[in-house]
């Protein structure tokens, strides 16, 4: 049976896209004294994080009535123990594919009740297929049941589920120019803001178990890829777990858990992140944060020969004729591989060993 909340899922994902500008702090509220007592100057926090960082506690009343008398701590679990991976292949397809996606109409003229640009549906043509896998390791506490990543706000795309799987179409497919672009690149520091690809799993318990794998999940679009931000959770929504009826004051310190906001498993991937004209400028910056950000969380290794070289391509000139740097070293594992492939779609990298004379 179709969850109940799906609606409100797509509702949330629209909402929370626009409060997440900004990346949020490590810790956005106190941690739970082991003691159970509440210290001096913090009597007006309601919320607090465990030390393992899985649940909050809530203090509420024990009756209702305000926050006067005395509380009583309710745990609420984040269910954010998801241990994921990505496996992505991405190639340039020999002809583009036609597909259909929602925009808003050039003309002023047609207007909605709102007094907004209407929806209309075009033709968009994509050259570049990216297709995924997702894994979530046995060491998970929690099943991966929504994932998304951050594309390119102009980036044309439609995104389809594994065939006969429960897992819904990506939502925010949509080329929407008048929406802002607040999806944050939580792995890609300074990288400007992108918009939420998703996709939602329809049915409890069709996620993707500790221990299990799921592929299929596919991006067609007319945008080249670069590094960016993945994010995996489990289709649930705070306010679930909140009664209506607790104090506005607890509500607002709940804030920080609404949308997709702080707590959520992260990963660096590529997705649809530049214009089929983007120059070399406008990429490079991005693939040398990504390698950067790889090494420094141990998924590359720096001593590699594959990464030493991609390394040094980045950093030279390309000469007047525009051809790039040859790396000689091979991929030595399947990220390398995957950077290897982005390279050579989007900046024209080289990467077949020189012949000997």
């Amino acid at each position: 049976m179709l969850r109940a909340h799906f609606l409100s899922f797509a509702i949330a994902l629209i909402a929370g896209s626009l409060v997440l500008g900004q990346a949020p702090s490590p810790d956005p509220v106190p941690t739970w004294p082991e003691s159970g007592q509440i210290p001096l100057g913090l009597e007006n926090q309601y919320v607090f994080l465990t030390p393992e960082k899985d649940a909050v506690f809530v203090l509420v009343p024990e009756v209702h009535g305000g926050l006067a008398g005395n509380k009583k701590p309710v745990r609420i679990p984040l269910r954010n123990q998801q241990v994921p991976s990505v496996i992505v292949s991405m190639q340039e397809l020999p002809s583009a594919r036609a597909f259909q996606v929602l925009t808003t109409s050039r003309d002023p003229s047609p207007q909605s009740s709102l007094g907004m640009p209407s929806p209309v549906w075009e033709t968009a043509y994509g050259r570049y297929l990216y297709q995924y896998t997702i894994e979530n390791a046995p060491s998970a506490k929690d099943a991966i049941e929504v994932w998304l990543f951050v594309a390119s706000p102009f980036a044309r795309l439609r995104g389809t589920p594994p065939a006969q799987s429960n897992w819904g179409r990506a939502i925010g497919g949509a080329y929407l120019p008048q929406m802002p672009a607040n999806a944050p690149q939580l792995e890609l520091r300074g990288a400007p803001n992108g918009r939420y690809i998703t996709w939602s799993s329809l049915e409890e318990g069709s996620g993707i178990a500790p221990g299990e794998s799921l592929a299929g999940f596919e991006i067609v679009s007319d945008y080249k890829p670069g590094f960016t931000t993945a994010r995996f959770k489990q289709a649930l929504f705070i306010d679930q777990h909140v009664p209506g009826d607790w104090p506005p004051e607890v509500h607002a310190q709940l804030d920080f858990l609404r949308g997709f906001g702080w707590g959520l498993p992260t990963l660096l991937t590529f997705g649809p992140m530049f214009a089929p004209d983007a120059p070399r400028d406008e990429i490079v910056p991005n693939i040398r944060s990504g390698i950067a950000r790889l090494i420094e969380t141990g998924r590359l290794d720096p001593e590699s020969a594959f990464v030493k070289e991609v390394i040094a391509a980045l950093q030279e000139t390309p000469p007047p004729d525009g051809r790039e740097s040859r790396i000689l070293s091979a991929p030595s594992s399947e990220l390398e591989a995957e950077i290897k492939e982005a390279l050579r779609i989007s900046l024209g990298l080289e990467f077949s060993p020189a012949k000997t004379p």
